[in-house]
């Protein structure tokens, strides 16, 4: 098999790949497929737009142009068609976010005292915690809303933090609906973009929930936690 008829075999499994993640039929080509995954604003894709945009005019210039020449009007290199397996494997095996940042959590309830929390921020060194009131996702209290709190408490001399429950935190904690939930399922790309957005908008502190199914009703719907400090890891995964 020449790098012709090689060209041509991993290009065809590239459209493949790339018609399995967005699913939709064999019909699309790449041309159609970029317009479909920018659409579904899906960030693996799009990311490597100009590399497939490139890809799509070579294989329809080497084709299209071969066939009025009546021979072959390239010869694409080996470098050309290892570019292509590689982008092929990247996009057939892009890291969700399970395989990094699946964890076990701990959460707070409303009637919980503030004691137990600093109790868990010592332990484990996490600074934002989910709070449920029975069936249902009032918040995440942070950092932000426990030094809110105490500031507002300077007049007294002293006061028992076990009898301070976060109802009383979250209610001043400005930063408590600054979440998501995400799916587990969901690609490396679409929480690098999540954040780099959150960031444009002044949001440094907002934080991703992870869930199996998108919904969060109780403390263990909840599969793990991501923060703007794993943008290191983010990066380097993708």
């Amino acid at each position: 098999m020449d790098n012709y008829q090689r060209f041509l075999q991993v290009f065809n499994e590239l459209e493949r790949v790339i018609q399995h993640r967005l699913q939709v039929d064999a019909k699309n080509n790449l041309g159609a497929l970029l317009r479909i995954a920018q659409q579904a604003h899906d960030q693996l894709i799009t990311s490597h737009y100009q590399e497939l945009d490139f890809l799509r005019n070579f294989r329809n210039i080497l084709v299209h142009e071969g066939i009025q020449a009546e021979g072959e009007i390239a010869t694409p290199s080996d470098y050309l068609i290892e570019k292509v397996e590689t982008l092929t494997t990247k996009i057939r095996e892009a890291k969700k976010i399970k395989a990094l940042f699946r964890s076990q959590v701990i959460s707070f309830k409303l009637t919980d005292n503030l004691h137990d929390v600093l109790q868990a921020v010592k332990k484990y060194g996490y600074t934002k915690f989910p709070v449920f009131a029975e069936d249902h996702l009032v918040g995440v209290v942070t950092d932000n809303g426990i030094t809110k709190f105490m500031a507002s408490q300077l007049q007294e001399d002293l006061i028992s933090i076990k009898s301070v429950h976060l109802e009383n935190i979250l209610a001043l904690d400005k930063r408590k609906d600054s979440f998501m939930v995400v799916n587990e399922e969901t690609s490396i790309y679409d929480i690098d973009d999540i954040f780099m957005r959150k960031i444009k908008e002044g949001k440094s502190s907002f934080i991703l929930l992870m869930s199996s199914d998108n919904h969060v009703d109780h403390p263990d719907d909840i599969t793990g936690i991501i923060t703007p400090w794993d943008m290191p890891e983010i990066i380097a995964n993708l």
